[in-house]
């Protein structure tokens, strides 16, 4: 099969990015008769694309609407595919009527959340998203819980969508006390005490109360490590009142970096209200450090029981939670152990082939013996 993959969510450097990335890195290193092509707009790297996947580059000037449903959609019709496969939530409007599609949709917090969302993406995702639901051929989750939000809002039968859960890169492994140490230093870190946030700072991400529940633990500081999405300073305006000095703003951090960095942390953090999956606390847990979460949407579901769950709207629970994480050596041993066995168990590997077998399943001679 000629299948085609959009590569617009390279240029995005939080979840959907890595979704992307690694998705594509994994299925180039499976050995398929497919042939791979990935259309790409003028903001994506293309040293982000793996060696041997054709590329078709898309004009325009960014903007997604007039990327996706204009150049893209006519780089498509002319590309000759048997399956169009969008990892970024919407399909092109126009599309050749034969044309098997697929579409990862990672959650519907643009409508449960709205506030985290800009305007323009919300118009965009409220338009588009229930368009290509019924488009699509099957549709790829990232998670159970997300399989069920989209049968809820979209009413989609549950044999349509595959929920493929997200990897950890084996990367994400404890790291040396050499490396340790070296991210100390560069960045000014305590060796004790330190809780750690790594992911968007945005509304739905709750950092305002995580903040406040560290302000009630003497000698804790909480570093924060992410972009600012829609209302990002406002929240870390917020924050550096409540913690002060207590507070360590690491900005968008080197990728490079991050094992070190979570390798270095006490007690890594993670108390969203709504996530299609939440990769980052099993990279920490991958990397030994212990976890807190929270016990909302598919939080759970990730971390499994190798995590100290909490009510992300209840403060004094979330900060008695990390004070027993930090200073229960039983419990931190316990959960080490079963935060990096549980990591090793998501794989982009594994991500890559049941996504190549859903594509397969929509080839043109599995659907012509389907009908004989």
């Amino acid at each position: 099969m000629r299948i085609g993959l959009y590569g617009r969510g390279l240029a995005n450097k939080a979840g959907i990015g890595r979704y992307t990335r690694e998705l594509f890195r994994a299925l180039a290193q499976i050995e398929s008769p497919h042939h791979f092509v990935v259309f790409a707009g003028p903001n994506v790297p293309i040293s982000d694309i793996p060696a041997g996947f054709e590329v078709v580059k898309l004009g325009g000037n960014g903007d997604r609407a007039l990327e996706e449903q204009v150049h893209l959609a006519k780089a498509i019709s002319s590309a000759n595919l048997d399956l169009f496969h969008n990892p970024d939530f919407t399909l092109p409007l126009r599309l050749p009527r034969q044309l098997k599609t697929m579409v990862t949709i990672h959650d519907v917090a643009y409508l449960r959340l709205p506030k985290s969302n800009s305007i323009k993406s919300k118009v965009l995702l409220g338009l588009m998203v229930p368009k290509s639901v019924q488009r699509a051929d099957a549709i790829i989750t990232v998670s159970e819980f997300s399989k069920r939000e989209v049968m809820d809002v979209y009413n989609t039968p549950s044999d349509k969508i595959s929920a493929i859960p997200n990897g950890v890169d084996p990367r994400f492994c404890p790291q040396s006390a050499e490396e340790i140490e070296r991210i100390r230093k560069k960045y000014n870190l305590p060796s004790r005490g330190l809780v750690l946030y790594v992911g968007g700072i945005e509304e739905r991400k709750n950092l305002v109360r995580l903040a406040e529940a560290v302000a009630l633990l003497p000698g804790v500081t909480l570093a924060i490590a992410g972009g600012k999405n829609r209302g990002g300073e406002q929240i870390m305006s917020a924050i550096r009142e409540i913690l002060g000095e207590s507070l360590l703003e690491l900005g968008f951090f080197p990728d490079e970096d991050l094992p070190g960095l979570y390798s270095a942390a006490n007690v890594f953090a993670y108390p969203s209200l709504y996530e299609g999956f939440g990769i980052p606390p099993l990279e920490a847990m991958g990397c030994g450090t212990v976890a807190v979460a929270s016990n909302a949407t598919s939080v759970p579901e990730a971390v499994g029981d190798c995590a100290v769950l909490f009510d992300p709207l209840n403060v004094k629970e979330m900060s008695c939670v990390l004070e027993r994480a930090l200073v229960d050596s039983e419990l931190r041993t316990m959960l080490q152990e079963a935060g990096e066995a549980r990591a090793r168990r998501f794989t982009w590997e594994s991500v890559a082939q049941r996504t190549l077998e859903t594509y397969e399943l929509m080839s043109p001679n599995v659907l012509l013996q389907a009908k004989i």
